[in-house]
């Protein structure tokens, strides 16, 4: 064979093997149930109220951040923390969700603070190491 006919063979035997599963499939439409599954059960598992936070990406691109309050069998009501507008969301128009996770000022002061330290005895290390090899 030669060897532009073997450049032509992995080329087509590469782009067969990466090419897009097809979203009717029913691989792809096994993932997709999974896929719900699995959210219903991190909804459920959250509960309601202003601690069960999420950011939803639904299948349209919008972005919704708020909190759960209703669970339904294949939809929960997702509160929008800044129009106050309530959204009833079905698993199967969902995208991507995400739980958002409320950190105190406290908690954020001191993650600054121990990185600062950090960055600061790093720095000394390696001016004292430098120092030493004078």
């Amino acid at each position: 064979m030669s060897r532009v006919g073997s450049v032509i063979l992995i080329l087509v035997l590469f782009l067969a093997s990466h090419a897009p599963v097809s979203p009717s499939s029913p691989q792809a439409a096994d993932q997709r149930a999974s896929q719900i599954s699995e959210w219903k059960q991190q909804v459920s598992k959250r509960g309601v109220g202003e601690k069960a936070r999420w950011e939803v990406v639904l299948a349209d691109g919008r972005r919704i951040d708020g909190y759960t309050l209703s669970i339904e069998d294949e939809s929960f009501t997702l509160a929008d923390r800044k129009t106050q507008e309530n959204f009833e969301i079905a698993y199967s128009e969902i995208n991507g969700l995400r739980p958002k996770v409320h950190t105190s000022r406290g908690v954020k002061i001191a993650v600054i603070a121990g990185v600062a330290v950090g960055a600061v005895l790093a720095i000394g290390a390696l001016v004292l190491a430098n120092s030493k090899g004078d």
